[in-house]
């Protein structure tokens, strides 16, 4: 209750903050974000994460612009409100319980708790935050579009719940003042009109029954005009016998009843009709998303093999679940395919029983048979759907129907062999609640394995939770489900966030937060890996399969990468048909084997077989894109290049086009791609220039993109990475005065990176320093402390934990290019013991063991630099692992000079070979690689080796 001292935030049908004095502050309520703040921190009555904050209202402004004001903002709250009223740490933010604060929409839900609904009807004065939006705010839209849905379903039950108290008090004045509440906020709700009509009529009076007949034709004009719908037939029929009793001139046209309904006033339950007579609705402001539910995302399609090979033999142990028919309610049309994803997963692992992945059944399915429309997918016939089964080698198959009416679910399902025509092996049909669809779900199972082989059914007791409790959470899943797959990540990062704050232990939400953060680029890589270990962190509720593919996650973005890969094998061994674990496997081939001194061209079978189960993927068109162009196959490049351009989002088109101008374009095409990249997005640019680099291996078309970045428009971070690409670029074309110079630019915006980045090109094991530069750079080395604030740029946020180990390895190395063996095993000696925790301790660890190689191959104990350089392979983030110290370029180089020394050519070759195509900074290897390439083919001709 509002007290003398306590400011009110008004959130129901407006935004403004109420004084005590019951004045408003003109300046705050016209700066409606910093309200808006305000009521993000009030409702979620819990801390909420800085960058959270940032992203949901300044997520379209440079990092420091954005923090800067929510800064600004906090400052303006705790200023009106008090300092203590809003508590502050580095990473969260959270209202004091003790804030001078009241909040409606909070005293509406309070009051419906206490089941005082007649208190929680009049608290609701509108949609929540009505009119109210953030520009470029998909995460604001899903958040504030929850809370108005959940505010909307607790006025709806407590107007429900009140109707049927005044009712049986036969306050029939009151019943009509609610039930009309009930209609504004739903008005195709069958309960609320019967209460309205009864409740009007109730006197028993010919001028009760007029009114009560105006009411229908007002409801009924209503419908049409705003739902194109007709009142449902147990309404219908209501008017029908309350004309009976009115004059004919004022009895309304009512069409002929199915039912009709006694003359009290119904409850809810008493109120509904049979699903078969209810039309289907059509409601827009409480449309779910038709996207579908998938526990594993995936960008995906996979593993069925390519259209021409043979059918598989049919295994009793492997289902395939197709796409069941819904009718009724259109907001229930996500369960035409989400059914295939929750009842496959709930199948997986009951005894033998192994599910075809629901994405590729449904990628398959949707080319044999098409949607017709949005709310219905045509029906398959048994003799169909056992030739889909057919093609996944599966013996069995289900097919269902859902029929959806005022919130209630009636499921039906049928298991058929998939090798012989013959009834069905087992049929279910459940019905209940739309609410407890998990649990509907699981009963249905329970009933179709009834018709399963298996000797021992109650396996059902080792199958996987499905993966939330939380329908909310589910929702808002499938929004960022619907979101990734079209390429928009921004809103799929907010919709999973979402979906992960409703139920902390949704192992899914965790590890599709993280995928589409990478492909956001939001967050940094250590959000990316803490959601990646909280996925692994609740895999408790998880099948085998999709535990499996967590953990293989968690240990490729944690850079485990031997470790991944020996999951993602087991994961193809166990389940060949798996999409999310293919499309990974492939990433990691891709991304992971250079590091390990292999080919990424080893990721092209596993991301064919993507595009062979689902043609549009788009991950799988870039990926194999970039190996062709690698491998120099210009007509399948091109051809990808056209599929991708069909189906990327315009950011990605705009680095399409350039990579094909620099590619194969002449210099209008080259010109047109640049004029198109002045205006994109800087993250754009840069991978750009790194595309085009390494792949169209064009340094000169990589410089013109570069100089892009540096623009005053340009946010400052990434002007200094535009230094160090032009650094990098022109190191690869020999000019080493003027790489050093370009990483002297940067140094006033990132004094510590400059500083590293200029002694890695220094040390680069091909660049003749002189001795004297070495000498000051050890200097400037010693007199540095290495504490550096913490960035949040992604790119040099990598660094953040491990600026003094870097150093330690940097005085290391400049000890090993003066010929100071002792002082170099003396900064490895301090890299073994330096202080440190989780990732910055694996850092250093992993750098003495290289620099211990270093100082061996110098001593000529070869063998015993190469086990070293075994042990200092990084173990890291992903994000660390693809930066320019990360990707240990100069220890691979250094391996493949020692393999070649000990006359191991193809194991040289390979480490040459590795070093390209992850990063821009490894471009400056070309041509040595290129060099000592074509000496190890002289050598097997009889040309001697030239000396490593």
């Amino acid at each position: 209750m509002l007290n003398s001292n306590s400011f009110q935030l008004i959130t129901l049908g407006r935004l403004a903050l109420v004084s005590p004095d019951g004045s408003t502050d003109d300046a705050l309520n016209k700066r409606r974000r910093k309200l808006a703040v305000l009521a993000v921190l009030a409702m979620e009555r819990r801390p909420v994460a800085r960058d959270r904050l940032v992203e949901m209202f300044w997520g379209d402004q440079p990092e420091e612009r954005a923090r800067h004001s929510l800064s600004d903002a906090l400052s303006h709250l705790r200023r009106l409100l008090g300092r203590d009223s809003i508590t502050l740490s580095r990473t969260e933010i959270a209202l004091s319980h003790t804030a001078p604060l009241v909040v409606d929409a909070l005293q509406l839900t309070d009051a419906a708790a206490a089941r005082d609904h007649e208190r929680a009807i009049a608290s609701y004065r509108g949609p929540f935050l009505d009119g109210i939006f953030v520009p470029d705010s998909s995460s604001f839209e899903h958040w504030a579009d929850r809370h108005r849905r959940r505010l909307e379903g607790v006025v709806l039950v407590s107007c429900a719940t009140r109707c049927a108290e005044l009712a049986r008090a036969r306050r029939w004045d009151e019943c009509a003042e609610v039930a009309a509440r009930w209609l504004e906020l739903d008005p195709p709700s069958t309960d609320a009109a019967l209460y309205r009509l009864n409740a009007l009529k109730a006197p028993g009076t010919p001028a009760a029954d007029r009114r009560a007949l105006h009411e229908f034709d007002r409801l009924r004009a209503r419908l049409r005009a705003d739902l194109d719908l007709e009142p449902d037939p147990a309404v219908r029929a209501l008017a029908a016998s309350i004309a009976e009793r009115v004059e004919p001139v004022a009895a309304p046209v009512v069409p002929p009843a199915a039912q009709t309904v006694t003359e009290a006033a119904p409850s809810p339950t008493a109120a509904s009709v049979p699903h078969e007579t209810v039309p289907p609705r059509r409601r827009p402001r409480w449309r779910l998303a038709a996207a579908m539910l998938v526990p594993l995302v995936a960008v995906t399609g996979f593993l069925v093999a390519g259209a021409r090979r043979a059918e598989p033999a049919l295994s009793r142990d492997v289902v395939v679940v197709l796409p069941f028919t819904v009718q009724g309610d259109s907001g229930a049309g996500y369960l035409r395919e989400g059914m295939v994803d929750l009842l496959a997963t709930n199948l997986d692992g009951a005894g033998r029983m192994r599910a075809v992945d629901p994405r590729a059944a449904l990628a398959h399915a949707s080319r044999l048979v098409p949607p017709t429309g949005s709310d219905r997918v045509p029906r398959f016939s048994p003799q169909e759907a056992r030739g889909v089964a057919r093609r996944f080698g599966a013996g069995l198959v289900v097919l269902g129907d859902v029929v959806a009416v005022k919130g209630r679910l009636r499921i039906t399902a049928a298991l058929y062999d998939a090798g012989v025509e013959r009834a069905p092996r087992a049929q279910a049909a459940v019905d209940g609640a739309a609410s407890d669809l998990f649990t509907l779900v699981d009963h249905l199972t329970r009933q179709l394995l009834t018709g399963y082989h298996d000797p021992s059914p109650d396996g059902l007791t080792g199958l996987a939770a499905l993966t939330t409790t939380s329908l909310p959470a589910l929702k808002s899943y499938l929004e960022g489900v619907s979101a990734y797959r079209s390429g928009r990540f921004d809103d799929a990062v907010a919709a999973f966030r979402t979906a992960a704050d409703e139920d902390s232990g949704f192992a899914l939400a965790h590890y599709q937060l993280s995928n589409a953060m990478l492909w956001s680029a939001r967050g940094g890589w250590q959000s990316v890996v803490a959601e990646s270990r909280a996925a692994v962190r609740h895999e408790q509720r998880l099948s085998p399969r999709a535990r499996l593919l967590v953990e293989g996650y968690e240990s490729f973005r944690g850079g485990r990468l031997d470790d991944a890969e020996r999951v993602y094998r087991r994961v193809a061994e166990s389940y060949p048909d798996d999409v999310e674990g293919a499309y990974q496997y492939g990433d990691l081939l891709f991304h992971g084997n250079g590091l390990r001194g292999r080919p990424f061209t080893e990721s092209r079978a596993a991301f064919e077989r993507v595009l062979a189960a689902e043609p549009e993927h788009l991950g799988a068109l870039l990926h194999l894109l970039r190996v062709a162009i690698a491998e120099g196959r210009r007509a399948d490049a091109e051809s990808l290049i056209d599929r991708a351009m069909r189906v990327a989002p315009p950011p990605t088109r705009v680095e399409l086009v350039a990579l094909r101008a620099f590619a194969y374009g002449d210099a209008n095409d080259r010109d047109r791609a640049i004029e198109l990249l002045r205006g994109a997005p800087d993250e754009v640019v840069r991978v750009a220039a790194m595309r085009v680099a390494l792949f169209a291996h064009d340094t000169r078309g990589a410089t013109r993109i570069s100089r892009l970045l540096l623009a005053p428009s340009r946010a400052p971070e990434y002007r200094a990475v535009g230094w160090m690409h032009l650094a990098d670029l022109a190191l690869a074309e020999g000019r080493r005065r003027e790489a050093l110079a370009q990483i002297d630019s940067m140094r006033p915006i990132a004094p510590a990176i400059a500083l590293e980045y200029k002694a890695l090109h220094l040390l680069r094991p091909f660049v003749a320093a002189p001795r004297a530069e070495l000498m000051a750079l050890r200097d400037t080395l010693q007199r540095w402390n290495a504490v550096v604030p913490p960035s949040t740029f992604p790119i040099f946020a990598v660094y953040n934990d491990v600026h003094r180990p870097l150093r330690l390895y940097l005085l290391g190395m400049v000890a090993v290019r003066l010929g100071d063996l002792a002082e170099a095993e003396h900064q490895a000696a301090s890299l073994d013991s330096f202080d440190a925790t989780g990732e910055a301790r694996s850092f250093a660890q992993g750098m003495s063991a290289a620099l211990r190689g270093h100082v061996l191959a110098e001593r000529g104990r070869l063998d015993d630099a190469l086990a070293a350089f075994d042990k200092g392979q990084l173990q890291v983030s992903e994000g660390l692992l693809d930066s320019a110290f990360g990707d240990q370029g100069t220890e691979r180089f250094a391996r493949a000079e020692v393999l070649r020394a000990l006359g191991r050519a193809d194991q040289a070759r390979a480490w040459y070979a590795s070093l390209g195509y992850t990063s821009l900074d490894l471009v400056v290897f070309a041509a040595p690689v290129a060099e000592r390439l074509a000496a190890l083919d002289g050598h097997e001709r009889g040309t001697p080796l030239p000396r490593p």
